[in-house]
């Protein structure tokens, strides 16, 4: 007895997208490739980074010889301070600005600092 149809029709049915090759080109491939070398090379070297904690501490800063009280020698508003708290600072360094009631009068910094 003959089939009613032909052997093609029995194939389509028993595979219905027939035969799928699944193919990347080269180039794709090596920059597949290269592209996770890198991010691997980029991951071992984050890793071996050394870190610092960062740690805080509250306390109060006093000089090597006596407490020193730092006064302006004229009335004034305070404007920008620029130091923080547990920063280290050289002597005749500028800690901050204010800005003079009575008008611009600059005085040295030795008039600045007095000792107690």
């Amino acid at each position: 007895m003959t089939s009613l149809f032909r052997a093609e029709v029995y194939e389509y049915r028993a595979n219905p997208h027939g035969s799928v090759i699944h193919w990347h080109p080269p180039k794709q491939r090596a920059f597949c490739l290269a592209a996770l070398t890198l991010l691997t090379l980029f991951a071992l070297f984050v890793m071996r980074l050394p870190y610092t904690e960062k740690l805080s501490a509250r306390g109060i800063v006093m000089p090597e010889q006596k407490p020193t009280r730092i006064v302006a020698p004229v009335q004034g508003s305070l404007q920008e301070v620029l130091v923080r708290e547990g920063e280290e600072i050289d002597a005749g360094a500028i800690v901050l600005f204010y800005r003079p009631v009575a008008g611009p009068s600059i005085a040295p910094a030795s008039e600045l600092v007095s000792a107690t």
